[in-house]
């Protein structure tokens, strides 16, 4: 009798010789398939990968509690120059509960995976939250709620390739999947509260306001953005690279023109929102965008 094997993809299709499941998709961080991470083995480059997420997690807790909740509270109290229906108020405090749980999911996964993994995270300010912080600083204390509100409706309303690609990622962890899915569903509905706010706000400021934060937007877009090199060199230092390796790997892999177009692709649904109401032709904005490389 012949005997025809079924075994003959078994290296490839068996579930033991699957690859195991990341906990940040490599595809989104090209820096954990450098040759210099690659030549220090598998382990290694995992633990990378389990760092960019605590980086992702980290940024994503303190942008909802230090950004986007001080916006929506504004919002809600009407403590901005600009009148907003009830209704939307209402939602607003919705919006609050959910980056109150968004933030404290972040902070949860992050304690599980440390527990899962054995690799530590290490505390630290996010690149892109200090930059808002010094942006947001340099405004006249009459302007600065307003500023607050645009980068608000940038973060909310810009398609961050992290979010949107991780859950359809099939070499990501369940977990890490399943928790980046449950926040999209969420910023789906604040995307369209966000873009509902400007449209709203923009006829009641006044030229110079709606030039200030037609200003700002640009700048905000691209320090929220653009990779976190600080952050990122902690971690590859952390793991014992070089200071000369951990910088030929960002300039190699992390500040690249690919990153760049990255950054225009996701941010063109927020500028479309600024340009339907005219704030492109307002003197200097237009060159503001093309000196932030978003046009």
């Amino acid at each position: 009798m012949h005997y025809e094997s079924k075994f003959m993809d078994w290296h490839t299709k068996a579930w033991v010789k699957k690859p195991e499941k990341q906990y940040f998709p490599a595809r989104l961080f090209p820096a954990a398939d450098h040759p210099l991470v690659l030549a220090r083995g598998e382990q290694v480059r995992r633990a990378l990968l389990v760092k960019r997420l605590y980086g992702y997690a980290s940024f994503t807790a303190l942008l909802e509690s230090d950004l986007v909740n001080p916006v929506t509270l504004l919002i809600s109290a009407g403590r901005l120059p600009v009148a907003f229906p009830a209704a939307m108020r209402q939602d607003a405090d919705l919006i609050l509960i959910d980056e109150t749980t968004h933030a404290a999911e972040s902070n949860k996964l992050i304690a599980e995976v440390e527990l899962l993994t054995g690799v530590r995270s290490t505390p630290f300010t996010p690149e892109p939250m200090a930059k808002y912080a010094r942006l947001i600083d340099a405004q006249t204390p009459e302007l600065r709620g307003l500023c607050q509100l645009a980068c608000g409706i940038v973060s909310e309303t810009l398609i961050s390739s992290t979010l949107s690609g991780i859950p359809s990622d099939p070499a990501t962890k369940a977990m890490v999947q399943e928790y980046a899915r449950e926040h999209g569903r969420d910023e789906a509905r604040h995307h369209a509260f966000f873009s509902q706010v400007l449209q709203h706000s923009w006829p009641q400021l006044t030229a110079a306001q709606k030039e200030t934060v037609s200003l700002v937007a640009p700048r905000f877009m691209t320090a929220f953005l653009s990779p976190d090199v600080p952050s990122i060199s902690n971690d590859l230092l952390s793991l014992g690279f070089t200071a000369e390796q951990t910088a030929q790997i960002v300039a190699e892999k992390v500040t690249t023109p690919e990153t760049m177009a990255g950054i225009r692709t996701s941010v063109q649904k927020s500028i479309g929102y600024f340009a339907a109401l005219g704030a492109l032709e307002l003197p200097g904005v237009r060159e503001a965008f093309e000196d932030e490389g978003l046009l």
